[in-house]
C-alpha cells in the first residue's frame, strides 16, 4: 500500500505541475495588463478589454481551485477514489472544459474587437488555453499506466522500476517530482544576462513564458533582473556576478532546484537569499526547500502582490544582515582592543583593591564631561554617577549627533573589573553604531546585544545589564529598552512613570532579540523634566534598612523642577545622601536629568 501511495502521490503531483504551467500564463499574463491600464489610468477608455479580463482571471482561478481540490492526494485518499485515475481525469475535465473554451471565447473577442497595444499578450492567454485544453483532453496513458490498483508487492516493485525507468533517476526518491522532467523536458541552450547593478536578482527557469513573465513584473518594481535556464547556468552566473536574491525554480533538467540550492548553502554564496518557485505544492516539498536553506517558496500560479511582499522582506533581510555585517566588522579594532585590555588587566589586578580602584577610574573614564553637556541644543542635560565601595557596573551616556540626542542608561550585573569591562565595551559598540549612522533604536539595540553577547562569550563571563536608549530630537523623545521605570515630572507638577519592562530585554543573554524589543514615543513640553536612574538610588537604605524608593525619588525631583538639571541633580543627591546617613553604599549610584528648554 505504501508503495502504491508513493507511486500515485508523484504521479499527480507531476499531473498537477503540468497542468499550473499554462494555467500560470493565463493568470499572470491577465494581471499584468490589468496593473498597466490601472497605473496608465486607462480602465475607463479600455472597459471592455479591461472587464474581460477581470472576468478571465476569475475564471483562471476557478481552474485552479477545481484542479487542486480534484488532485489532492488527501481529498480523493478520504472521497475514496484514490486510485480510479481514469475517472479523475474525467472528472477534471467535465468540471474544467467549459470553463477553458470561455477563455479561449473571450480572448479570441478581444482580438477580433480590435488592435490593442496589448495583443501579443493577449496571443500569450489564448496559446496558453488552448495547451490547457490540451492537456485536460489527452489520454494520459503514461499516468493509466502506472497507476493501476495493484495488490501484491511484487507487482507494486515492478511499477516502482518502470516508473523509475521512465520518470526518475534512479537513485531519486519518487517524492521528488522534479527527476521526471529530466527525461521528458527539452532542454533549452539559449541564455539571456541583462545588465548589472545594484539590487540585482537572478532568475532561474527553464520555461521561457514564466521568465518573461516574471522578468516583465520584477522589471516594473524596478528590480534588476538576470535570467538563468537552467541550474547549470545559474551556478555560473552566480560565480560570475553578485546578486541580492535568486528565485529559483524547483523543476528543470539537468540540474534541479533542489540541487541547485543544495549547491549554493554549501559554498560561499550561502548567504544570498533563494526563493524557490515552483507548481509542486505538497508540504513535503515545501518543507524540504526550507529545511535546505531557502527563504520562502513561492507557488505557481504566481500572485504578484505576494511575490512582491516575499521579494520586499528577503531584500530588506539581506540588507540588514550586510548593514550588520558591516558594523559588526567597524568594532572589531575596539572589541580586540577591550579584549587585550582585559588580558592586561587580569595579570596586573592581584588583589581585590587594586581591581576596584582600577573599575573606579575606567567608569569615570567614559562619562561625558560637563562641558559637552552645556552645549546641547533643546535640552538641559545633567548626570552623575558614583561608584560604590563594592563596584557595580552602572553605565550612562550622552552624544549628540546629527541634531538628535542619543541619551543611553544601564545596569551591569555584578561587581568588580569584569562588569566594568562590558560597560565599556556597551559604550564603545555604541558610538561606533551611533557614528556610522544606525539611527534605528530597534536595530541599534539588537546589533548591540549581538556585539555584546559574542563577546561575553569568548571572555568567558556571565555578565548581562539592563539598558535603556532615549533619542531626543526637537521635544520629542523615543524609548526603547529594558530598564528601571522612567520619571517624567511636567511642568505643571504632574508626575507620570514609564514601565520599560516590555521595552526591551536584558543585554548579553540571548543572541536575538529582535521580537522583544518595542518602542514608545512622548513629547516634552518647556519646563518638562525627565530623570533617569540606577537602582543604586532607589535601593539605597538608612540604618533603619528602609530603601529610598521610587515615590520619594519623585518628591524629590518634583520639588526641583523649577531649577536647572544641575542643580536638581545636586538636590536630590544630597536628599539622597540624607537619608542614606551613616549606612554603607553598597552599589553604584546614578542619576541623569533632562529637561526641556
Amino acid at each position: 500500500m505504501r508503495e502504491q501511495i508513493e507511486i500515485t502521490t508523484a504521479l499527480l503531483a507531476y499531473w498537477r505541475h503540468e497542468l499550473f504551467g499554462p494555467l500560470n500564463i493565463i493568470q499572470g499574463y491577465s494581471g499584468l495588463i490589468l496593473e498597466d491600464l490601472e497605473e496608465g489610468n486607462r480602465l475607463s477608455d479600455v472597459n471592455k478589454l479591461s472587464k474581460t479580463l477581470i472576468e478571465i482571471l476569475k475564471i483562471g482561478k476557478d481552474i485552479q481551485a477545481i484542479i487542486k481540490s480534484t488532485l489532492e492526494p488527501e481529498i480523493l485518499e478520504e472521497q475514496g477514489c484514490f486510485w480510479n485515475i481514469v475517472e479523475l481525469r474525467s472528472t477534471l475535465e467535465n468540471k474544467t472544459a467549459q470553463k477553458v473554451n470561455l477563455i479561449e471565447q473571450k480572448t479570441r473577442g478581444i482580438l477580433e474587437i480590435s488592435e490593442t497595444a496589448f495583443s501579443k499578450d493577449i496571443e500569450r492567454i489564448l496559446k496558453a488555453a488552448s495547451k490547457l485544453n490540451v492537456l485536460l483532453g489527452e489520454d494520459i496513458r503514461w499516468l493509466k499506466e502506472y497507476s493501476p490498483p495493484v495488490e501484491t508487492h511484487q507487482a507494486q516493485g515492478q511499477i516502482r522500476e518502470k516508473l523509475e525507468e521512465t520518470f526518475f533517476d534512479n537513485k531519486a526518491s519518487l517524492l521528488d517530482v522534479e527527476k521526471s522532467l529530466n527525461e521528458i523536458k527539452f532542454h533549452p541552450q539559449n541564455s539571456r544576462f541583462i545588465r548589472t547593478e545594484e539590487l540585482k536578482i537572478l532568475l532561474v527557469d527553464n520555461n521561457r513564458s514564466n521568465q518573461e513573465l516574471l522578468y516583465r513584473q520584477l522589471d516594473r518594481e524596478q528590480y534588476l533582473v538576470s535570467l538563468a535556464e537552467s541550474g547549470e547556468e545559474a551556478l555560473q552566473a552566480i560565480a560570475e556576478e553578485d546578486f541580492d536574491l535568486i528565485l529559483l525554480d524547483i523543476v528543470m533538467p539537468g540540474l534541479n532546484g533542489y540541487q541547485v540550492l543544495d549547491r549554493l548553502k554549501h559554498s560561499r554564496w550561502k548567504h544570498i537569499p533563494v526563493i524557490m518557485i515552483s507548481s509542486l505544492t505538497e508540504i513535503e516539498s515545501i518543507t524540504k526547500c526550507i529545511e535546505m536553506g531557502a527563504e520562502d517558496y513561492l507557488p505557481k500560479p504566481f500572485n504578484f502582490t505576494l511575490l512582491r511582499a516575499k521579494v520586499e522582506a528577503c531584500l530588506e533581510n539581506k540588507k540588514l544582515r550586510d548593514q550588520e555585517k558591516i558594523y559588526v566588522s567597524r568594532l572589531a579594532l575596539a572589541n580586540q582592543e577591550i579584549a587585550e585590555l582585559n588580558k592586561q588587566l587580569a595579570v596586573e589586578n592581584d588583589r581585590l583593591s587594586t581591581e576596584l580602584e582600577i573599575t573606579r577610574q575606567l567608569q569615570k573614564f567614559i562619562l561625558p564631561q560637563d562641558s559637552d553637556l552645556r552645549n546641547i541644543e533643546g535640552i538641559d542635560v545633567a548626570g552623575f554617577m558614583e561608584p560604590a565601595e563594592e563596584v557595580g557596573g552602572d553605565y550612562y551616556d550622552v552624544h549628540p549627533r546629527n541634531g538628535s540626542v542619543h541619551i543611553s542608561i544601564g545596569d551591569v550585573t555584578g561587581h568588580g573589573l569584569e562588569s566594568g569591562l562590558l560597560m565599556i565595551m556597551v559604550q564603545t559598540a555604541m558610538r561606533t553604531l551611533i557614528e556610522s549612522e544606525q539611527t534605528d533604536q530597534k536595530k541599534l539595540l539588537n546589533t548591540l546585544n549581538h556585539v555584546i553577547v559574542d563577546n561575553a562569550r569568548k571572555l568567558k563571563s556571565h555578565r548581562n545589564l539592563t539598558l535603556s536608549l532615549l533619542n531626543y530630537f526637537n521635544g520629542s523623545l523615543s524609548i526603547t529598552g529594558q530598564h528601571e521605570d522612567i520619571i517624567i515630572v511636567r511642568s505643571d507638577g504632574h508626575v507620570e512613570s514609564i514601565d520599560t519592562t516590555y521595552l526591551g530585554f536584558p543585554i548579553g543573554l540571548e543572541k536575538n532579540i529582535k521580537e522583544f524589543i518595542d518602542q514608545r514615543k512622548l513629547n516634552l513640553s518647556s519646563g518638562d523634566v525627565v530623570a533617569l536612574y540606577t537602582d543604586g538610588v532607589i535601593e539605597a537604605e538608612n540604618a533603619q534598612g528602609e530603601s529610598y524608593g521610587v515615590q520619594r525619588l519623585c518628591e524629590s525631583v518634583c520639588s526641583n523642577r523649577s531649577h536647572s538639571s544641575q542643580l536638581i541633580i545636586k538636590n536630590v543627591i544630597e536628599d539622597l545622601k540624607s537619608h542614606i546617613g551613616t549606612s554603607q553604599v553598597l552599589d553604584d549610584i546614578t542619576l541623569l536629568i533632562l529637561k526641556q528648554k
